[in-house]
Order: C-alpha cells, then sequence, then structure tokens
C-alpha cells in the first residue's frame, strides 16, 4: 500500500483506543517525561499504527520520538518497506535510523531457525539503533492477538507457568504498549484515521509456524469459542504472569543453592536437586537450559534433562545442537559442545601431532630398559606388537580396546566410567590407534596387547601433553 498522511486532526476525546493506549503507558512504564522513545516500525499494519499512536501522545506524555527499521533483506522489495517508513519518518520530523541485515549462512545461523535468526538480529540490530540515537526505550508493536498466538503456541509444544504467561510487556529497554489491544480493534482504528501501511507478502505464507497459528489454528478456535478467544487466552496468559511473578524470587533461590560452578558450562549439584520436588527440580533445569538455548527450552527437553537426576553416570542428553546435559557422579552439567572432530590424524615414529590443544609423541627408544611413569600421560608399549603406521582421533561411540590386564575387551565409553571421567570431560579425550586397533586411550589406560613384557626387544615411549 503507498504511504498516506499520519497526522490527524481527530479529537483525542472521541479515540478510546487512544486513551487507553496512553493509560498503559503511565500504568505499566511509569512517566516518560524527559526521555526518548525509539519505536520500530516494519511497515507493516501493527507498527505504523503504534507510530501514529505515539505521536499523538508524545507532546501529551512530553517525550521525543525516533523511528527504526530493520531490513532483513529475505524477500524482494524488503528496500521498499525501508524507504516507506522513512518517508513516515520524514513526514512526523523525526529522527530515522535503519539497519540492513547480512544474509544468513550456517555458520551465522548456528543452529537456529530463519524465524529465530531473524528475531535474534532484529534485537540486536534495534539495540544498536538504540545507543545511536540515546534513545531510552524501544517500543515493539505486540499486540494482543500476538500474545494469544504466543501462549498457544508454548501450550502446544509443553511449557511451564513463564511459557504460558505469553509475551511479556516490559523486558529490559523493550516495551510493549500494544498488548492491550485486540488486531481488530487496530484494524478499525487504522479504518477511522485513514492510515494505511504495507502488507508482507511472507505473512501469508505457512511455511512459518507463527503464520500457520494465525492463518488456521486461530480461526478455528474463533469457530469453536467465538470471538472472545483471545480475551480468553490473554486472561489466563495474564494470571499465569502473576504467578510467575509471584514464584521467581523462591525459583532464583532454588537455582543459586543448586549450582555449583558456572563457566564455560554449568554444573548442578546432584544432592541438592535430588531434595528437590519435581517442580522445583524442572524449575531450576529450566532456568540453566535457558542460558544456553535461543528459544525457551521445551517442556520435553526439561524433563529428559531433569531425568538424568536419577540415571547413573555417563548418560547423558542431547538437548539441542551442540547444547548436551551430562550426569556426571556429583553433578549434572549442561554445556555447549564443539561439534566433534571427525578427522583421524597421522603420527609419526619419532614424531609429534596436534589435535584439539593437544600433542601426542611416539619416540622410539634405543635402550630397553625402562623406567615405568606414574604419569598416565606417559606410557610405553612393545614396538613390535604395532603395525608401523599411527593415527589419533577422538574417541567414539562404539570405539572397544582390552585394558591392561584384563582378559576381554570393553567399550571405551565403560572404560571413563568406571575410572571417574563422566559429564562433560569426556568428550576430550583421543585413542592412539595402529592398523584400526586402538593402542593407547589417551591419559588413562594402554592395550594390554601392546604392553611391555619380558620378551620385548624394542619399545615406544608415548607422550601426551597440552600444546
Amino acid at each position: 500500500m503507498s504511504n498516506s498522511n499520519l497526522k490527524t486532526g481527530s479529537p483525542e476525546h472521541s479515540d478510546v483506543l487512544y486513551h487507553r493506549f496512553v493509560a498503559t503507558i503511565r500504568q505499566r512504564f511509569g512517566s516518560w517525561a524527559g526521555k526518548k522513545i525509539l519505536a520500530a516500525v516494519s511497515g507493516g499494519c501493527d507498527s505504523v499504527l503504534m507510530l501514529h499512536l505515539l505521536d499523538r501522545a508524545r507532546r501529551k506524555l512530553e517525550f521525543d520520538l525516533a523511528v527504526a527499521h530493520v531490513d532483513h533483506r529475505l524477500r524482494s522489495g524488503s528496500g521498499s518497506d525501508a524507504d516507506f517508513v522513512a518517508a513516515l519518518a520524514d513526514e512526523l520530523d523525526v529522527e530515522f535510523l535503519r539497519r540492513v541485515l547480512d544474509q544468513p549462512d550456517r555458520t551465522t545461523k548456528a543452529g537456529r531457525s530463519l524465524e529465530e535468526w531473524a528475531r535474534d538480529e532484529r534485537y540486536r540490530a534495534l539495540e544498536s539503533m538504540r545507543v545511536e540515537s540515546g534513545a531510552d526505550l524501544i517500543c515493539i508493536a505486540h499486540t494482543a492477538d500476538d500474545n494469544a498466538e504466543t501462549i498457544i503456541a508454548h501450550l502446544a509444544r509443553g511449557s511451564g507457568v513463564a511459557g504460558l504467561a505469553g509475551i511479556p510487556s516490559k523486558r529490559g529497554r523493550l516495551v510493549r504498549p500494544l498488548l492491550f489491544a485486540t488486531r481488530d480493534e487496530l484494524l478499525g482504528y487504522a479504518r477511522r484515521h485513514g492510515i494505511t501501511w504495507r502488507d508482507d507478502p511472507t505473512n501469508e505464507e505457512t511455511t512459518f509456524r507463527r503464520n500457520r497459528i494465525r492463518r488456521e489454528v486461530m480461526p478455528a478456535l474463533r469457530e469453536v469459542f467465538g470471538a472472545s478467544i483471545v480475551d480468553g487466552i490473554n486472561r489466563t496468559g495474564f494470571l499465569m504472569r502473576e504467578l510467575h511473578e509471584y514464584l521467581q524470587p523462591e525459583i532464583d533461590e532454588w537455582y543459586r543453592s543448586a549450582v555449583a560452578t558456572s563457566g564455560d558450562g554449568l554444573f548442578l549439584a546432584i544432592p541438592a536437586l535430588k531434595r528437590y520436588f519435581a517442580f522445583q527440580r524442572f524449575s531450576v533445569v529450566r532456568v540453566a537450559l535457558s542460558q544456553f538455548l535461543h528459544d525457551s527450552p521445551t517442556f520435553y527437553s526439561v524433563i529428559r534433562v531433569a531425568g538424568l537426576v536419577d540415571a547413573r553416570p555417563g548418560q547423558y542428553v542431547n538437548v539441542q545442537k551442540n547444547v548436551r546435559a551430562y550426569r556426571s557422579r556429583n553433578y549434572l552439567e549442561i554445556v555447549s559442545t564443539p561439534p566433534r572432530e571427525s578427522r583421524t590424524l597421522p603420527v609419526e615414529r619419532d614424531g609429534c601431532t596436534t589435535i584439539d590443544g593437544k600433542r601426542i609423541w611416539i619416540q622410539v627408544l634405543k635402550d630397553t630398559r625402562i623406567v615405568m611413569s606414574r604419569n598416565p600421560c606417559v606410557e610405553f608399549i612393545d614396538a613390535d606388537s604395532a603395525g608401523a603406521q599411527f593415527a589419533i582421533r577422538r574417541w567414539q561411540a562404539g570405539d572397544r580396546m582390552q585394558p591392561l590386564g584384563l582378559q576381554g575387551s570393553k567399550l571405551v565409553s565403560d572404560i571413563l566410567t568406571d575410572r571417574g571421567i563422566t559429564g562433560s570431560a569426556r568428550e576430550y579425550y583421543h585413542v592412539l590407534l595402529s592398523d584400526q586397533t586402538i593402542v593407547w586411550l589417551c591419559g588413562v589406560c594402554i592395550s594390554h596387547r601392546h604392553r611391555i613384557t619380558e620378551h620385548t626387544t624394542r619399545a615406544l615411549k608415548l607422550m601426551y601433553e597440552n600444546e
């Protein structure tokens, strides 16, 4: 649609939605007098109407206004949206800021869906523009319909109190002054004031989950429950938010009591988790997982990870790509795991190879009089029991070897567990191979078959150290 004059001569006293808008700002966000407000405007219906309302309210509430636009470049014609919003800002004589996002690739998406990437980058860009403009707050045009759709999505995938609370009206510098209004109310306001906007054709596509909820699920619910379905869902969201705010201090204390250490990973003490009731345990795990995920953890993820508390050490759950939870002896560990090294590197005799920040040395000994080391990262093997070629890689599921002193073979995973090596630390152990046979689980044990015996005539010294 083409641009139109945002300014209106309609008397303020005749406009109920406008007065509700002003009252919402005062009640939820306090005084805006002397502040600068940055309106996030896509060019679509909701954000353009929010801009119209902010422009009407800025003199009454005594705040300055600026406009920000993020061009995701996910469809052709997105640049025209930016031009449309720039024209609105010029018409209102307010500052205009714009960001154009680079097209995402596998690296920049980092395991996120396209929707998740767009949302994260949009908020990052808006915060950048807020700082640049010196604004105090960013206004986002989420409506009561958006909130209802969010609650439905969270309910369908399984969510706790926080998820069913819906979209918060304020989070940090972000405020949402339109959560009180339905989309129909806004459309009625637009008709009364002759406001036009830009239609995003991707909003009609049902490939995105949000659009399917809006286009398919919500109409079906209205048909069954009537037009008040949005109000009903939002009432539930309001009650859940009140309950969540009441419970949050308790949940924070449960979490603090369970956290043992937090650095590259997060460690929750098993004894503390075992003392908790199921709801307490689930709440603590949810808070922990939220620190590693782009979106709120699903109910299924929380249940699976919380179930590790009663599992045996060595068990783990893949929560999401590159996020894993482990059950070690004393902790429930949640870590971001780098992709496993699939490469296998050669190691030469009398040579050194570096992998994953570790160095491995193989030294040919001329003297067979060997003084055995107590250092587990230094070992000796019979040179003639091994082949001519050596290689090193990370251990893999299904790897087996015959540890020194045992009659039969054993899974490497079980060897690590027996040695008390559980949790995320297991990921980084390497195996030295010769002719596809494990010679050494580095830093743990050598193969019984390759041990030094009274018949040994040639020996190799193996050394494993940090780079």
